[in-house]
Parts: structure tokens; sequence; C-alpha cells
């Protein structure tokens, strides 16, 4: 027999059924903040190796992962769109045998943005 399900207290409710952001605001994440929340939640790393990845601090990139979680938290909850700001101060790396992927796990890690060199 299945065990009820113990009502749980929320203190929100969205106004809207889904996400359908809105095209009137926009938060920027940078290309850091993006990679902080995919090597953390959805490579399921642990600081001190996104930070060994990313090739900054430990601290600097729970600095990182925090700002990119509160703009994603606003984002969501205020209905906003989100896009992504390249600050064009990073570099790929190739990562292999570990995760689901090589580098941004698109072109095996060769980018899309500015840096890419040109062939």
């Amino acid at each position: 027999m299945v065990r009820p399900r113990k009502v749980r207290r929320i203190g929100y409710r969205p106004e809207f059924d889904e996400y359908t952001p809105s095209k009137d605001r926009c938060i920027e994440l940078t290309f850091e903040e993006l990679e902080s929340i995919r090597l953390i939640d959805y490579e399921k790393l642990n600081q001190q190796e996104a930070s060994e990845l990313m090739n900054v601090g430990r601290t600097t990139l729970q600095a990182i992962y925090k700002s990119a979680r509160e703009k994603i938290s606003v984002a969501l909850i205020e209905n906003i769109s989100i896009s992504y700001l390249d600050n064009d101060c990073y570099e790929f790396y190739q990562r292999h045998g570990h995760g689901r992927g090589i580098g941004m796990g698109r072109m095996q890690g060769q980018g899309r943005g500015r840096n890419r060199k040109k062939e």
C-alpha cells in the first residue's frame, strides 16, 4: 500500500501555469554563470571540481554560482526572459571520460562565440 502524500505548505503560487517568458524584460546571464550552473547542477560536479575546470578559485566559483542562481530565480518568479552575455573573456577546455560531453557540449569544445578561430 502506498503511503499517503503529506500536505506541503507553500507561500507563493505563480500567476501562470507555464514558463513563457516575457519579451519586454530580459536578464543577462554571462557564460561563466551559465557554465557554473551547467557544471554544478547539470553535470553534478562538486564546487572544487567545477572550479578546477573553470580555472578559478572555489570562492570565486561560489560567487559566480550565487549570482547565476539569483538571476535565474528572478527570471522564473517574475516571468522574465534570459539571454546569454558574451563577455569575451573565456577559453574552452577539453574534458574526456567524465560527464555528458566535451567543452560546452557542442562542436567538441570549439565554441560558437567570437573567440572561435576562423579556418
